[in-house]
């Protein structure tokens, strides 16, 4: 006979502990996957950005460029968003002047100056912003790669020698904080 308290308990039991250990590998999971993406997201603004540095480099080229890439399916997925739009602003930066160039071409050259100045100030804007954010994006990161390599050594170091890998943590904050005081008093901000 069966003992029907006794195995619903198990059964829930079972459920509960499976889910302790299911959830906490889904979030991380899927932490990873999104810092993948970041990565890969990455990466694609450095090339379209080496590509506007170009001066030969059309609005075409920024298209096929960012069709190597699955750059919506990102934009889906990240939750950082000014980066695409930065991309948005870029390209339309770049059809704009070469509409307005090619207007002046057709116009007198004095009806269309201003607005082709006006397209290429915007362009040039828009490169510069794209540009900073893509390299802040990468600097942030390897950043972000030291402090981990940091953590892990320290562990390691820890595991080890445990007194020691905190005496030379401390010393090491203290030279930090030293360092941050004179740089503050020097003035340099």
């Amino acid at each position: 006979m069966i003992d029907w308290p006794n195995a619903l308990t198990g059964f829930c039991f079972g459920v509960v502990t499976t889910l302790m250990f299911w959830i906490p590998d889904r979030i991380r999971a899927t932490r990873q996957r999104h810092a993948e993406l970041w990565e890969s997201w990455k990466v694609a603004m450095k090339e379209i950005e080496l590509l506007t540095w170009k001066p030969e480099t059309r609005n075409r080229d920024i298209y096929i460029a960012r069709t190597r890439y699955p750059i919506d399916l990102w934009r889906t997925l990240l939750k950082e968003r000014e980066g695409f739009h930065l991309l948005e602003q870029l390209e339309m930066a770049y059809s704009t002047v070469e509409h307005f160039a090619e207007k002046r071409s057709t116009k007198p050259p004095t009806a269309s100056y201003l607005e082709f100045e006006q397209a290429e100030t915007f362009w040039n804007d828009s490169r510069i912003a794209f540009a900073n954010y893509s390299r802040g994006a990468q600097s942030k990161g390897y950043s972000e790669l030291v402090q981990r390599e940091q953590r892990r050594q320290f562990r390691r170091d820890f595991l080890r020698n445990p007194i020691r890998a905190v005496r030379e943590s401390r010393s090491r904050a203290k030279q930090l904080k030293t360092f941050a005081a004179e740089y503050r008093s020097a003035g340099i901000s």
